[in-house]
């Protein structure tokens, strides 16, 4: 892959943060400013399928269309010379959710009563601002669809960040992007809704409702505040 300050204006190459099976994900400097971006491009097999390239700048379109302190900001969008996608972030230091919750593990795990408690309100606090940032999303129609504890970055003043949008379905008045097909699941099956488990896209694409599924911006809530709870609770003989 050629030399991305060549290839992508106004952004200059700093290094790779990480590879996966879409793509390549990198640290970035603005040129214009110098803000720090994490620039996403995903292979050129994925940029050659119709679908995929569709589900990508669908992605990209949703989060360019959400403001809010609690979601990752959209910063620019291309292709390279060589047909890979492109898009540019805000990069967001800090620890993801897990990181996070092995801290706590580590500050309170061997704590009892209410050292413990103090570890639950915390991770509610957290928890809360997640849901602002999820309800502002669900406010112009947009669903996520794979909130997970490794795609929420705490800041390093602890205000947590909602990251990749890259499964997420929109809205613009009753049309409705219908990039997932009947029977294909979409989402992380331990975080993810019931209906996604299910494979139900007509029940998971409905407008955001203020009633959340006991999945979805849920999942990584009662798993998290139950490892830390269960500490509390003396073993039965």
């Amino acid at each position: 892959m050629p030399h991305l300050a060549m290839d992508i204006p106004d952004f200059e190459t700093l290094r790779k943060l990480g590879a996966g099976g879409q793509g390549t994900v990198w640290l970035a400097r603005r040129q214009s400013d110098g803000l720090r971006a994490a620039i996403k491009i995903i292979l050129h097999i994925h940029a050659d399928n119709a679908r995929a390239r569709a589900r990508f700048e669908q992605g990209v379109s949703v989060l360019a269309a959400l403001d809010d302190p609690g979601i990752v900001r959209h910063l620019a969008f291309g292709t390279l010379p060589t047909g890979e996608l492109w898009h540019a972030t805000e990069f967001v230091p800090g620890r993801n959710l897990t990181e996070y919750l092995d801290d706590l593990d580590a500050r309170f795990g061997v704590q009892r009563g209410s050292q413990s408690r103090l570890a639950v309100e915390e991770i509610v606090a957290v928890f809360v601002r997640v849901c602002r940032a999820v309800e502002a999303a669900h406010r112009v129609g947009v669903i996520h669809r794979d909130l997970k504890p490794t795609n929420i970055i705490l800041r390093d003043d602890g205000e947590p960040v909602i990251l990749d949008f890259g499964h997420a379905t929109s809205y613009a008045g009753d049309d409705r992007a219908q990039l997932t097909v009947t029977g294909e699941f979409v989402g992380s099956p331990r975080y993810a809704a019931p209906e996604q488990v299910l494979c139900q896209p007509g029940r998971v694409d409905e407008r955001p409702s203020p009633r959340p599924s006991p999945g979805g911006r849920g999942g990584p809530a009662s798993t998290h505040v139950g490892r830390s709870t269960a500490r509390s609770v003396p073993a039965r003989p």
